[in-house]
């Protein structure tokens, strides 16, 4: 026996045959990428609390002593803004993150020209294993006493969620997936 099924037309009047066929929508897929991106960005920084909280009783007080600093302020974008040597372990430090000492003391501190061998209280988790390819994505071995002490932001990681959420239903709805 052969089922027939009826005729549908789509809101621009396109016919479609059956159940198989699905309707992509463009707009809502180019939302998912957005909000998938946004999300990706978001990550490190929703993360980073979260690892540091699960770690936190193989960290130790230190301190990191600055070698260089070189302002983005006016300049390309790319390259190490800061870097230093943790004291205990004689470790290079070389990041982009500036919460480390603050931008405005890092300026300050420039200005007066006194970076080099300027010595900065943090918290440091010894490499090894697992923390070091973690590290590498999320720079989470060398924080501030501020980053440290700051807890988890349980509300900067709903909305990171809530991002990865969206990005996949609207996906899913951009290319026409049967929705569960």
């Amino acid at each position: 026996m052969t089922v027939h099924h009826p005729v549908k037309r789509s809101a621009a009047g396109a016919t479609t045959h059956g159940p198989a066929s699905r309707r992509t929508r463009p707009g809502a897929f180019a939302a998912g990428l957005v909000a998938t991106v946004i999300a990706i960005f978001m990550l490190p920084s929703s993360l980073r609390p979260l690892v540091t909280a699960m770690t936190r009783s193989g960290f130790g007080a230190d301190q990191l002593r600055l070698e260089s600093f070189r302002d983005p302020l006016g300049r390309s974008v790319g390259g190490t803004i800061l870097s230093g040597q943790i004291v205990s372990s004689g470790e290079p430090l070389s990041t982009r993150r500036t919460s480390i000492v603050g931008l405005d003391r890092l300026r300050e501190l420039n200005r007066a020209g006194t970076i080099e061998g300027h010595l900065v209280p943090v918290y440091y988790y010894p490499p090894g294993g697992l923390s070091s390819a973690v590290d590498a994505i999320l720079e989470f071995r060398v924080l501030s006493p501020e980053e440290f002490e700051g807890g988890v932001p349980f509300g900067y990681l709903a909305v990171n969620v809530a991002f990865v959420a969206a990005g996949w239903w609207f996906v899913r709805r951009g290319i026409g997936a049967r929705q569960v």
